[in-house]
């Protein structure tokens, strides 16, 4: 099989592109699929322009994953295969880019007119992954065109004009979802490339786009924007640009960035502190993030007091685990003592009657405090299995027989509502768990397994997956003494 391949390749490779096309339009007339990967494999062999050439084997595969009858223009069955050799001819273009820089270009550029052309029909399939894939691999293309050395500058001077003009393709303008943004990717390769009258361009270009686009994704082409600014050291469009766009989360972070590099403390704080108020009512996450950044701020800035002040403010705010673990850090052994005091009497206070979100509260701090009298009054009052299991092995050094008694329950109650053999063995590996952490654990979970023998003994799935118990059982007859049994008997 392997030496026909080779064979068949070796004619193929000795035909010309008269005899190509012959032996294509005969053998792969109703076949799209082969004619696409044909057309593509031996693209060396067609001796017209690149633009005709690629244009020929894109559309190619156009039609190799369009339908000829059905609702969708697009066969979402041939879209894999269709693609496929436009990947590997992306590919060849990577390794010869230094030989032939406007061939990869403008293989690229077709790529992203052609199938922009058709985005939305691609994502009525289901397959905007797959031609976001596509647009991707284009792009970096394109990309390492610009950063190549090899890469004349006249010809970047040249594909500056085209970038700038496919950047501007209303098909990339549509409010589809895609995880390749192109007009804003193309925009940053034009970026690299642009200098005085170019960059100003460009600027012009973003405020159109950045009009138009949705709030979600207007950060990005702003940031672009400013980027630039800075670049022609335009101090006004700068100062226009920041101050109209401070109410996004992204831009006062640049503008904190840079205070914190210039060395600007009291300004980054100010920044940070605006914008937790800004942002507390409408958007309270964006307003949490940046009172974390502000105690991150003090603690590297060795603000102590300020830190302090915060973290008890943040903490008890939802006393949240985070949190607690950074306060007990920040106090001395003896502080802590009357600081923890202080912490359980108003959780005690402020959540009696909610009594579960108490217990979860306290269970926390108990178990990290090494409370294990308290810890274990908590689990007395809620002795469900979510407290079993995170905070169960804490009471073990008292407190091991108790904690069994309460698996003993939840035990009972599980075998009487489960009946899959996922349940069942989720079950047997918590009795597992057991035997090895607690005192009498073995013994426990090997009475479980003799009972369950006992009284399920026709449920088989049941027994297989609590098998992984049997070790435990000690009063099971060695086995040994089984087998001699059998034999004695066998003989009769």
């Amino acid at each position: 099989m392997e030496d026909s391949k080779k064979l068949f390749s070796q004619i193929l490779k000795e035909l010309d592109e008269k005899e190509l096309r012959g032996f294509i339009n005969k053998h792969c007339k109703n076949d799209k699929t082969m004619r696409n990967k044909f057309l593509t494999h031996f693209a060396n062999k067609i001796k017209v322009k690149p633009q005709e050439k690629y244009r020929v084997i894109i559309d190619n595969a156009i039609v190799a994953c369009t339908n000829s009858r059905g609702y969708f223009l697009i066969n979402d069955k041939k879209v894999n295969s269709a693609l496929r050799p436009l990947f590997k001819l992306i590919k060849d273009e990577k390794v010869s880019l230094h030989q032939r820089p406007y061939d990869a270009f403008v293989l690229a550029k077709l790529i992203l007119e052609k199938f922009g052309e058709m985005y939305e029909d691609f994502y009525e399939v289901g397959k905007y992954e797959k031609i976001g894939d596509l647009f991707y691999e284009a792009l970096v293309l394109i990309d390492d065109i610009c950063e190549a050395e090899t890469t004349p500058y006249e010809f970047k001077e040249e594909i500056f004009k085209d970038i700038i003009e496919l950047a501007q393709n209303p098909n990339f303008h549509k409010d589809l979802y895609c995880e390749v943004a192109v007009d804003l990717s193309l925009l940053k390769i034009a970026a690299e490339l642009c200098e005085g009258e170019q960059c100003r361009e460009l600027i012009k270009i973003l405020d159109k786009l950045i009009e138009t686009k949705d709030e979600y994704v207007k950060d990005d082409y702003l940031k672009l924007k400013i980027e630039l600014l800075v670049q022609e050291d335009d101090k006004e469009g700068f100062s226009k640009a920041i101050q109209e766009n401070m109410d996004r989360e992204d831009i006062r972070n640049m503008v904190i960035k840079s205070a914190l590099e210039n060395g600007e403390l009291e300004k980054a704080i100010g920044l940070i502190k605006e914008g937790i108020e800004l942002f507390k009512e409408d958007k309270p996450g964006i307003s949490a993030r940046y009172e974390k950044l502000l105690l991150d701020l003090y603690k590297t800035s060795g603000m102590k007091k300020e830190y302090l002040e915060l973290l008890n403010k943040l903490y008890r705010e939802d006393y949240s685990e985070e949190f607690y673990d950074l306060l007990k850090k920040s106090y001395s052994s003896k502080a802590w003592k009357k600081e923890l005091a202080k912490i359980i009497n108003e959780l005690k206070s402020k959540y009696s009657k909610d009594s579960f979100y108490l217990n979860r509260k306290l269970a926390y701090i108990y178990k990290k405090e090494r409370m294990e009298d308290e810890l274990f009054e908590v689990i007395k009052e809620n002795p469900y299995f979510e407290f079993l299991e995170t905070y169960g092995e804490y009471c073990k050094k008292s407190y091991s027989k108790e904690i069994l008694n309460f698996y003993g329950l939840f035990v009972n109650r599980q075998l009487s509502r489960i009946d899959t053999r996922k349940e069942y063995a989720n079950l047997a590996k918590i009795l597992l768990k057991i035997s090895k952490i607690y005192d009498g654990g073995e013994e426990f979970a090997g009475s479980i397994y003799r009972n369950i023998k006992q009284i399920y003994a026709r449920k088989p799935a049941l027994l297989e997956e609590m098998s992984i118990l049997s070790h435990l059982d000690k009063e099971q007859p060695k086995k040994v003494e089984v087998k001699k049994e059998i034999e004695k008997k066998s003989l009769f």
